[in-house]
Parts: structure tokens; sequence; C-alpha cells
């Protein structure tokens, strides 16, 4: 993953191919976030409604949302190539349109259905076909740009203005620890995915500086089973796109978890790294999220209508 710097408002962001580090272990020590808690006065896990997110089945396997690396290397300027290096916020926006189709019928339309041809099973050669649309359409995602945060909220917004969904996107810029936290659980409780950025290293364009996924490992201690978390093979992670599904506090711990959808597939990753990468090599202005809402006031449906045929 590699990202270019121009200015605080039109910098680059591009999502290179799923790298390959070696597995270790690793967690880090949770700030006192402003967190929503329960009648016990405890954290409050939230997750998504949608167990399954928006799976995708691809040779006998169901996937976690779509991935990037399911496009191929067909030379350096084709367009396969453009989105397997480049592509990761076409693949979290074209997956937050499936996700509030599938919940939502009346939210289903000529473009959602290319991918729903059976229905609620989605099948990876229909999820291709649908990005190419939503690509085209939409999030036009460019060699060595990729696609910013404001201008792939501004793609969610002509989608939200064609399907007639009343909600409206913007790119949240610089958002405090504790204020992107509740931005976050205030999606996932509205059932909406968030698009969060691990954004490229800032100002430093050729930093390699990053932050780790995990995978979930249960260990057993005195009979109880308790859950802990193992670095993945992906440990160096920036300039990249992933959906937020869930938060797991566990103040036992000292951490907050987030459940995220990434290569099509369920991680983890530690807010504090995260938000610590943020303060550090990060950057407030790139590594931030989408934040989506009711929209305050109904405006025209008119506006933005129906993009050409895909």
């Amino acid at each position: 993953m590699r990202c270019q710097w121009q200015s605080i408002r039109t910098f680059r962001f591009m999502c290179k191919e799923k790298p390959k580090y070696e597995d270790g272990w690793g967690m880090a020590v949770m700030n006192k976030h402003r967190i929503q808690r329960n009648a016990n006065g405890r954290m409050a896990e939230c997750t998504l409604n949608r167990p399954g997110y928006v799976a995708i089945k691809k040779d006998g396997d169901v996937f976690y949302g779509g991935s990037q690396m399911w496009y191929e290397k067909n030379g350096r300027f084709s367009h396969s190539d453009i989105i397997r290096s480049y592509g990761c916020g076409t693949i979290a926006a074209g997956d937050l349109f499936l996700y509030l189709a599938l919940q939502d019928t009346g939210r289903q339309n000529r473009i959602t259905r290319i991918a729903m041809k059976d229905g609620c099973s989605i099948m990876q050669e229909h999820y291709i076909s649908y990005l190419e649309c939503i690509d085209s359409q939409y999030t036009k995602t460019k060699r060595w740009i990729g696609v910013t945060g404001p201008k792939l909220a501004s793609a969610i917004n002509r989608y939200f203005r064609f399907a007639g969904i009343e909600y409206e996107a913007s790119w949240a810029w610089s958002l405090t620890s504790s204020l992107m936290l509740e931005r976050i659980e205030e999606m996932i409780k509205a059932d909406i995915p968030v698009i969060l950025s691990v954004g490229p290293n800032t100002p430093i364009l050729w930093g390699d500086a990053g932050i780790p996924f995990y995978l979930p490992v249960n260990t057993e201690n005195e009979g109880h089973v308790e859950r802990g978390y193992v670095k993945s093979a992906n440990s160096n992670i920036h300039g990249h796109y992933v959906i937020v599904t869930g938060v797991i506090p566990e103040p036992a711990a000292g951490r907050i978890i987030l459940c995220i959808s990434s290569w099509g597939r369920k991680y983890y990753m530690d807010y504090d790294e995260y938000r610590k990468y943020v303060a550090g090599p990060g950057g407030k202005w790139t590594s931030s999220l989408v934040y989506v809402r009711k929209k305050e006031r109904i405006r025209d449906l008119s506006e933005g209508l129906e993009p050409g045929s895909c």
C-alpha cells in the first residue's frame, strides 16, 4: 500500500494488494473513551443486525463482504488491476449499498439486483458485475489515487439520491477519539455499516507505518473460555478502507475491539492502536470515517436522477 499527499483536502488514497507478514501477538491498553453503557453500568457491545454482514459465495466458501483480490492482474493499466490495487473504497461503498438492500427490500433497485440475482444469496460472479456498475457510475476508482474520503462520501450521496434512500453521507474531518467512537456506535446501532479509513502515512509519503489486524483465539483458564486475539498475517495496514460491523468493549482487558470486514474476511482491530496511528503517522484528516445518518431535511429526490445504464 502506497499513498501520496498533495494537500489537506486533496490527499491521494490508495489501497494496494493484501500484504503478507509474519504472525505474532500484540495488544494495546484502552483510554477512557465515552461509550454507551448497559443497565449494569458496563460498556455495551453493539453489532449490525445481520450476523453474516454481506455474505458472498465463491468456490464453496462464504465470504464476509467483498474483496478486491478477486480481480485479476491483467496488465498494469487494466481496469481489473486498478480495482485490485486501489479498489477498497469501491468495495466498501458497494458492500454498504448491498447491506442496506439486504435489510430492506424497499432499498433494492436495478443496480443491487445485479448482485442479488438469486435473492439474498450473492454469488461472486454477480457481485463482480455489480461492482463494475458501482465503480463506473459512482466511485470511479483512479490509478494512484483510488477514491479519497470526500469523493467517496460524494459518491455515496449520489447513490442515495438515485435509490431514494433518505440518508446523507459526509467525510468526518479531524474527529477526536471519543467522538469517532460515538459516531461508530451511532451508526452501528442504526444498522448502518461504517466505512473507516486507515489512512496513508501523512505527510511522510514514503512512510510504511501501519497497524495490525487480528484474528480471534479462545483460551481456557481455570475452566472458563476467554476470548483473545492473535495478529493476522496482515500486520502493517495503512492506506486502506475497511467496514466496521461491530464494537466489542473488553474493560477487563483494557481495550475496545472493532469487528471489521476486509478482503472478504472478518478481522478485528484494537481501537486504541488505531487512534495511536491517527495521532502519529496517520493523521486525522485521512484516517477517519464516512458519517452516514438520516437526512436532517428531505431534499428533492429528483436531484441527481438515475444514471445511465451499466
